[in-house]
């Protein structure tokens, strides 16, 4: 499980959460200590295109797994690809939308997760099994 946020300083942090133990909302209610992570992976949305200290990434948030397939087939960039039923892979932390103070919306995608669809959709979309 990975903890998402933007900031002020116009950068996208992400923690991953390394204890399924307890819910955040029981951890934050029982008064006990909780695991915390020192490392945190990074990401200016803006890639040095704006002065991003002049913006705020005000939301930060994975696109759910039950909706990144579908957005794949939808897309219609693979138009022998009907299903990604056969696909194993971890959609969960494939796709992050963002969102800053002057109202721009920015989606990003995970380059594995994008290379995965195009290998399972080969030449006929739907005899290639793919393990990740």
């Amino acid at each position: 499980m990975y903890i998402i946020c933007g900031s002020e300083s116009g950068t996208v942090h992400i923690w991953e959460n390394s204890s399924n133990q307890m819910s955040l909302k029981a951890k934050a209610t029982a008064h006990k200590k909780v695991d915390r992570s020192n490392t945190c992976a990074s990401f200016d949305p803006y890639n040095g295109t704006t002065n991003a200290g002049q913006r705020v990434v005000t939301e930060a948030l994975f696109v759910p797994s039950s909706c990144v397939k579908p957005a794949f087939l939808m897309s219609q960039l693979f138009p022998s690809l009907d299903s990604l039923d056969h696909v194993k892979y971890d959609f969960g932390s494939a796709m992050i939308v963002t969102g800053d103070d002057e109202g721009n919306i920015k989606i990003f995608m995970k380059r594995s997760s994008l290379d995965t669809v195009i290998r399972a959709a080969g030449p006929d979309g739907r005899l290639h099994k793919v393990d990740v």
